[in-house]
Parts: C-alpha cells; sequence; structure tokens
C-alpha cells in the first residue's frame, strides 16, 4: 500500500540566523497539519563555553522533546524549512541517527 500524506508527521522547522522569528513565520503560515519545531528549544540543549551556540541535546531529552510535539518513535516525520534546509537538515539527522524514519 502506498503511503499518504497522512501518514507522516510534517515538521515546520523554519529558523533565521538573524533577528526574524521561526515560530512567527509559522503562525503567518505554513503546510496543514504542520508542527512548529523550534531549533533552539527542541533541538539543541543548553549553550556554554566550549559547546557551541546549539549543542546536541542528550536522546532523552531529545526523544522527550519529540514526545511533547507527539512524535513518537515510529512516526515517519518529513521536516522543511524555507533557508535552504540547514534546520530541516538538522532535526531528519538528529532522528536519523536515532533510526528513526525522516527526510
Amino acid at each position: 500500500m502506498l503511503a499518504t500524506i497522512d501518514d507522516y508527521v510534517i515538521c515546520d522547522v523554519r529558523w533565521y540566523l538573524d533577528s526574524r522569528s521561526g515560530r512567527d513565520a509559522y503562525l503567518v503560515g505554513h503546510l496543514p497539519e504542520a508542527v512548529f519545531v523550534d531549533l533552539e528549544e527542541h533541538l539543541t540543549s543548553e549553550p556554554s563555553p566550549g559547546a557551541g551556540r546549539h549543542p546536541l541535546p542528550t536522546e532523552s531529552d531529545f526523544a522527550a522533546s519529540m514526545g511533547s510535539l507527539g512524535i513518537g518513535p515510529e512516526d515517519p516525520v518529513i521536516a522543511y524549512d524555507d533557508a535552504g534546509g540547514m534546520a530541516a537538515g538538522r532535526l531528519v539527522w538528529m532522528l536519523r541517527i536515532l533510526g528513526r524514519p525522516a527526510a
């Protein structure tokens, strides 16, 4: 059976290096049923000297963060952004590292 878009969790992962807000962009418009994934809230741990601006969260923190968005371990994810794919690519990479389905 072919999958349909309803078989996926669509994630809007817009984030900008300048002062624009990805969440504001999401609120202005997003793909139907998309959930907003905030790079700094959901895909990083606390910044610290030597760890960089967006250090990776622990596996358990990341799993909890995804769970808070309604994304379970077996849920296939499609991620998008509008800035060249950096933020969406980070989510896909993090999910794939844990063996989760993502594109």
